[in-house]
């Protein structure tokens, strides 16, 4: 699994699979694609800012402009700190 943030666009994108996308799935600022099987590539989520609502990945110990995109796990900051 990856995670990809295009911040100038606004856009993250979570790969869950290698594949040739032949079918994509609008719904929202949710965009899903898919092979000819049906099994999932990725999701793109449009307005990210927005939809994370404060998710962020500077929480994490080894997080760095760098390795951002390579990112699993996503944490959301503690309230107060």
């Amino acid at each position: 699994m990856k995670i990809s943030i295009d911040s100038a666009a606004d856009v993250l994108y979570l790969t869950v699979a290698t594949g040739a996308i032949k079918k994509t799935v609008a719904e929202g600022n949710f965009i899903a694609d898919y092979d000819a099987d049906g099994k999932l590539i990725g999701i793109e989520v449009l307005n990210y800012s927005k939809a994370a609502n404060g998710l962020t990945f500077a929480g994490l110990p080894d997080y760095t402009p760098a390795n951002a995109g390579n990112r699993q796990k996503a944490v959301r900051p503690q309230e107060g700190v």
